[in-house]
């Protein structure tokens, strides 16, 4: 049939979540990748306990933002159903980050091919990240009246206008 899809076209706040996740995204690169700088370039550590300390350290703001700022969850974290899943996560990029670094370091004599190999591993997985926390994580709640009553005003104010 002309002009019909099988692939659901994305809303304006799905393009709009899509455009907060990239932002956190770039936030944790930054701290990743400073952190990186100082602890391998300045420092003089290896680079894989380099790698894994820029990973565990941009991790809690990372988490935190997603949940926030992405997702819009505000309240108490729950331990098992959000900190374990992203836990596991990071350490599944931590694990290929390593890895590529490990590997990168012992091929060629550059920092930036070590800088290059810790991106590259959290670059193949940032997709995945994405619709696994979308999908699964932080899926779409339906707004009950329970739900709105609870929220404080600020947090109302703030669901709205990240939701305009």
């Amino acid at each position: 049939m002309p002009g019909t899809s099988f692939t659901p076209r994305p809303t304006g706040a799905s393009r709009r979540k899509w455009a907060r996740y990239t932002a956190v995204s770039l936030v944790n690169i930054f701290l990743g990748l400073l952190t990186l700088v100082v602890l391998h370039g300045f420092l003089g550590w290896d680079g894989v306990p380099a790698a894994i300390t820029a990973v565990v350290a941009s991790a809690v703001p990372c988490f935190l933002l997603y949940r926030r700022f992405v997702w819009v969850r505000a309240g108490r974290v729950r331990v098992r159903a959000e900190v374990v899943p992203f836990a596991l996560f990071t350490l599944l990029g931590l694990l290929a980050s390593s890895s590529l670094v490990f590997l990168a370091g012992r091929r060629y004599d550059s920092e930036i091919m070590v800088y290059v190999a810790h991106q590259s591993a959290f670059a193949v997985l940032w997709v995945l990240r994405f619709l696994l926390f979308d999908r699964l994580l932080w899926r779409a709640r339906p707004a009950t009246v329970w739900n709105l009553k609870r929220r404080s005003a600020a947090t109302r104010r703030l669901v709205e206008d990240l939701a305009a």
